[in-house]
């Protein structure tokens, strides 16, 4: 919560009210997911009999999770392919620029409903508890 206060007092100095109240209610879903992520060793699982608060806090700590690891590996392929493209061998920049360029042209909907359909045909399902 202190996250949210300081990003609230940071907000109000822009003085824009309404993006400070979705700063904070951002930051406080953020410091929940946090909050839900350390209280049990076992954080990601949920079963149908738990509370709505226990859902609540299951999606917004395995949304934290997967933003936290999606910006890891945007960082690190972002650095290498940005590298890549600098290179003075031929074949690595092409098939960087290659690479990137069909990246930037399918649509972001497209390559999340494949990611989607192959992470769910490869059987990945939430964890039940044990």
């Amino acid at each position: 919560m202190p996250l949210g206060i300081a990003l609230l007092a940071w907000s109000a100095r822009l003085h824009a009210p309404r993006r400070a109240a979705l700063r904070l209610i951002g930051a406080s879903a953020i410091a929940a997911g946090f909050v839900a992520a350390g209280m049990t060793a076992d954080w990601a699982a949920y079963e149908p009999s738990d509370t709505y608060l226990v859902a609540i806090l299951t999606g917004i700590a395995n949304t934290v999770r997967i933003g936290l690891v999606g910006c890891v590996l945007a960082t690190v392929f972002g650095v290498a392919f940005g590298l890549f493209q600098l290179s003075s061998n031929w074949l690595l920049r092409s098939f960087a620029a290659a690479l990137t360029d069909v990246l930037r042209n399918v649509p972001l909907l497209l390559i999340a409903m494949f990611w989607y359909a192959l992470l769910l045909n490869r059987g990945f399902r939430p964890r039940a508890r044990r």
